[in-house]
């Protein structure tokens, strides 16, 4: 809902609907999603304080600066995480890290982003899961004999399994440590 209510001017009507609300919230996947995948490659998370102002940071002052623009904030904001994730892609990941620094910088002024983003998706799913939108033992059968199917190499039966998740909303990261799922928004 903060998320929401930010990419609104104040001056302007609200209109507050369940879309607009799921919307913002995929959004906010999204930013949590880049800062995952930051951390994921051994850049943790760095004191928003101590992060260097940047381009990111000077056109989100400058916005804020116009007005109290949060909505035009919140555009480059996500601009942002848009523009990291290419970084990333193209394996620039020290650049991606240092703009990500700038994120969890914008994040703190505007109270989003402020907890992990393993402990983020944890909560998110289990929001889910209390309302009753999945069953959390029938998705841990799954992935179970997907991964028994994989290690067997029948890897028609792990896509099959997979592809039957998907339709169930799950997302699966298969990791060295073994695979993991998270509901997709």
């Amino acid at each position: 809902v903060r998320l929401f209510l930010l990419s609104k001017h104040y001056r302007k009507p609200i209109d507050f609907t369940r879309q607009a609300v799921a919307d913002a919230a995929k959004g906010l996947d999204r930013i949590y999603a880049l800062l995952q995948r930051i951390e994921r490659l051994g850049r943790g998370p760095e004191k928003a304080d101590a992060v260097e102002a940047g381009e990111i940071w000077r056109r989100f002052c400058a916005s804020m600066d116009d007005d109290f623009n949060t909505a035009g904030g919140i555009g480059i904001l996500f601009e942002a995480v848009h523009d990291i994730n290419r970084l990333l892609d193209e394996g620039e990941s020290a650049e991606a890290a240092a703009r990500a620094g700038e994120i969890r910088r914008i994040g703190r002024i505007l109270g989003i982003g402020l907890t992990g983003p393993e402990s983020y998706f944890e909560q998110v799913n289990a929001r889910r899961l209390a309302e009753g939108a999945v069953d959390v033992s029938e998705i841990e059968d799954l992935v179970r004999q997907r991964t028994e199917a994989r290690k067997q190499r029948d890897f028609k039966k792990a896509d099959e399994i997979r592809d039957r998740l998907a339709a169930m909303n799950v997302i699966l990261e298969d990791r060295p440590d073994g695979t993991r799922w998270k509901l997709n928004t």
